[in-house]
């Protein structure tokens, strides 16, 4: 049904995986959502597109409606395709309300596919909202300054996140802190949280 090389210690590889279980990790983002990594059957691709409304996680919005006509996706332990990040083009520029507004967009859409095709919504809710926040923290810890911060903490995706309940102990403390409406606060969040990030990554 769908081929598919990912590293991903909870998915067998080589194995068949179950839909509901695959859309659970593409949707936390724990699995790229990367159309260069896919084999698709070609007589399912009919009546799926790609949202030219955004730039950003258009593919992973290309494959979670592709999921919805398969059953079971295989995943393979060979890499069969390289991709080289190309740092100029406009999936790396530092627009970060506009890059928050497109993911969210993003998001708002999958949201609509699994709605749409009858997915249980309890078991999603808390991936979708935990994938916001984190969308969110990751944008936002890319300022580099308060004032970058300070023009974007009234985006109203922005402020919708400061409402949500059942999220992840490790984004408790960034959404306390975002919820100040303090952009010199939310800024000494994000040194402090970037620092740490480069220590985990060794550098």
């Amino acid at each position: 049904d769908c081929l598919v090389k990912v590293n991903n210690k909870k998915i067998n590889k080589n194995k068949l995986v179950a839909r509901q279980e695959y859309l659970k990790e593409i949707i936390s983002g724990k699995i790229l959502g990367v159309s260069w990594g896919y084999l698709f059957e070609r007589d399912l691709l009919k009546n799926i597109n790609f949202d030219i409304n955004t730039s950003y996680m258009e593919d992973t919005i290309f494959i979670v409606q592709y999921l919805f006509k398969v059953k079971k996706i295989k995943v393979l332990k060979e890499r069969l395709y390289y991709h080289q990040n190309n740092y100029n083009s406009l999936t790396n520029s530092n627009e970060l309300e506009r890059k928050i507004n497109e993911y969210m967009y993003s998001i708002d859409k999958i949201e609509y596919f699994l709605k749409e095709n009858h997915t249980d919504e309890k078991i999603f809710k808390n991936i979708i909202e935990n994938r916001r926040v984190k969308l969110i923290e990751a944008e936002i810890s890319k300022a580099k300054s308060s004032e970058e911060i300070q023009n974007i903490i009234n985006n109203r995706n922005v402020m919708s996140i400061m409402k949500l309940k059942k999220i992840k102990f490790k984004y408790k403390l960034f959404i306390k802190i975002l919820s100040t409406r303090n952009s010199k606060k939310i800024f000494k969040y994000v040194k402090f949280r970037n620092k740490i990030k480069k220590v985990l990554r060794g550098k």
